[in-house]
C-alpha cells in the first residue's frame, strides 16, 4: 500500500494533570517549563529533526495558554506550521481526534503530551496495510516504569494489554512508549462520545488483530506527569536535546 512520507505530529495536549497538584493550577501540563522553556517546546524541536513540518496541538485544559503562546512564539515561525485546537468541553483521547478530523492527514505521527521518547522515529513509520489502523512504539518494561500497564507483542502484532497489577505472563511484555504512527481511517473506529484511546480503542484494534507495535530501544525516556519525574526532567533533557 503506498503511503505519503508522515509530515503531520499531532500531540495530544488536553490532560488536566493532576498528579502535579499545583504545577498544573494555572498552567497545562505540556506547557510547564523544564529548563528555560515550555516541554511542548522540547517535543517539536526533537521532531522536526525528523522533517515533520506540520503540528496540530489538541489542547484542553487551560488550553487558551497554549493557543496564546504559539501563537506569538517565534521559534519554530520559520521552519514549522504549528496549529492549536482547543476542544470545546473535555471530550477524551478519541474525542480530540474526531474533533480535529478535518486538520488531519492520511498519515500522521500522535504523540502524548507529556513525554519523550529519544528514538529513531522512522522505525515506526514504515507503511501501514490496509488493516492495520496504526502502530505504537513500545519498549522494554523495568522497575522504574511499572506505574504503566503492560502490552504484549507477537509476530509485530499487538495482542493484548494489561493494566500493571494484573499481568501475569511477564514474557514478551512491554510499556507504551508515547509515540504511535496512524492511518487517517482509525477515526472510523471511535465512537462519537467521549472514549480514550488507550482504553477503549487500542485493546479492541488488538483484539481483531489491527495494532501493530514495534520495539525500540530509546536513549531516553521521561514522562513529566508525577512531580518527581517533572523535576528529574529539569537535569536530564538538556543532557540529550540541549
Amino acid at each position: 500500500m503506498t503511503q505519503k512520507t508522515p509530515k503531520q505530529c499531532v500531540i495530544l495536549c488536553g490532560g488536566r494533570g493532576t498528579r502535579l497538584g499545583d504545577l498544573v493550577s494555572d498552567t497545562p501540563k505540556p506547557m510547564l517549563r523544564v529548563h528555560d522553556r515550555p516541554f511542548l517546546c522540547w517535543q517539536i524541536a526533537y521532531m522536526l529533526k525528523f522533517c515533520l513540518t506540520n503540528f496540530l496541538l489538541l489542547a484542553g485544559y487551560l488550553g487558551d495558554v497554549i493557543r496564546e503562546y504559539f501563537n506569538t512564539c517565534p521559534d519554530f515561525t520559520s521552519n514549522a506550521k504549528i496549529t492549536v485546537l482547543c476542544e470545546p468541553k473535555p471530550l477524551g483521547t478519541c474525542g480530540a481526534l474526531r474533533f480535529a478530523a478535518p486538520y488531519l492527514e492520511e498519515n500522521f505521527f500522535l504523540l502524548n503530551g507529556d513525554s519523550i521518547c529519544i528514538f529513531d522515529l522512522h522505525k515506526v513509520s514504515a507503511p501501514l496495510d490496509q488493516d492495520t489502523l496504526a502502530r505504537i512504539a513500545v519498549m522494554p518494561m523495568t522497575g522504574s516504569l511499572n506505574r504503566y500497564g503492560n502490552i504484549k507483542l507477537e509476530g509485530g502484532l499487538i495482542t493484548s494489554f494489561a493494566e500493571k497489577d494484573l499481568a501475569q505472563d511477564k514474557d514478551n511484555l512491554y510499556i507504551n512508549a508515547g509515540v504511535y504512527y496512524m492511518q487517517r481511517s482509525i477515526l472510523d473506529a471511535m465512537p462519537e462520545q467521549a472514549s480514550s484511546l488507550e482504553k477503549d480503542i487500542f485493546p479492541n484494534l488488538a483484539q481483531k488483530k489491527q495494532l501493530a507495535g514495534t520495539l525500540v530501544d530509546p536513549k531516553y525516556f521521561i514522562d513529566i506527569g508525577i512531580p518527581q519525574d517533572f523535576y528529574r526532567a529539569q537535569k536530564e533533557l538538556p543532557l540529550y536535546l540541549a
